[in-house]
């Protein structure tokens, strides 16, 4: 009987044991999967960042001169400067050398459909190619208005009217006017026209990089298949670059981003 209730008490420590090492292994593994979500997110927006200002950049003062071929058209140019400024958003993570932004995904074709709640592309509830006064943003390209569907990072907040992203599972874009927020008003992104972005008629771009879903997410979170087979992941960051009066470039502060 004694060597039984010895065997008993083994078992029991060796089961308790065991839960105690289940227990904290689970705790070691969550706790490194949400920082290597974190440290992906973090390295995300600053790609975001980067590339937005580069392209500002790039627009304005590009090292080398823009060939015949760049010049063809708007579509042409910007794609030209796009294919600078990505350089400035690689990020090593994982196994990849260009994890967020692929290459040849940051490339926009004119816009073959009006954005979620336009009646016509790039045209308001008016006709008149502007959102209406309740807009918060205005133009084409509203941020927060009262017709925008969804919140700061869904609706139209990233769909521009004259262009859109190839394969805007990885990217959105915009380009137009900026007005920084000030004391008595609110910060406000109106969309460019046809052409302006070719006429140097806009300071500001609004870019938003996204993490596919079918991409392995094991590369960043290997301990991933901890929380279920089928979990997806969706890492989206997205930044708002523009210069200011002084000729510099600014990221601009917006929560909804």
């Amino acid at each position: 009987m004694r060597e039984r209730h010895k065997e008993q008490e083994c078992g029991g420590m060796v089961v308790m044991f065991s839960l105690y090492t289940v227990g904290l292994m689970s705790i070691v593994a969550i706790a490194v999967n949400v920082y290597l979500i974190g440290n992906a997110l973090i390295q995300q927006r600053n790609a975001a960042e980067y590339v937005a200002m580069a392209v500002l950049k790039v627009a304005n003062d590009p090292a080398i001169p823009f060939g015949p071929a760049c010049n063809a058209n708007e579509a042409a140019l910007l794609n030209c400067i796009f294919e600078r400024a990505t350089v400035a958003g690689k990020v090593s993570i994982g196994f990849s050398n260009d994890y967020y932004l692929p290459g040849n995904k940051l490339v926009v074709v004119p816009r073959d459909s009006a954005c979620p709640g336009l009646p016509g592309s790039g045209a308001g509830a008016d006709g008149s190619g502007g959102d209406d006064d309740d807009d918060d943003w205005g133009g084409g390209g509203c941020f927060r208005g009262l017709n925008c569907p969804g919140d700061g990072m869904n609706g139209r907040d990233f769909c521009w009217p004259r262009y859109k992203v190839v394969d805007e599972r990885f990217a959105e874009v915009v380009l137009g006017q900026y007005t920084p927020p000030t004391e008595n008003s609110k910060g406000k992104f109106i969309a460019a026209e046809l052409n302006d972005a070719r006429d140097g008629k806009w300071n500001a771009i609004k870019l938003r990089f996204h993490l596919d879903e079918g991409t392995d997410v094991k590369v960043i979170a290997p301990l991933v298949s901890l929380f279920g087979s089928n979990i997806k992941l969706k890492l989206s960051s997205g930044a708002i670059a523009y210069r200011t009066g002084a000729g510099t470039i600014a990221l601009a502060m917006d929560p909804y981003l």
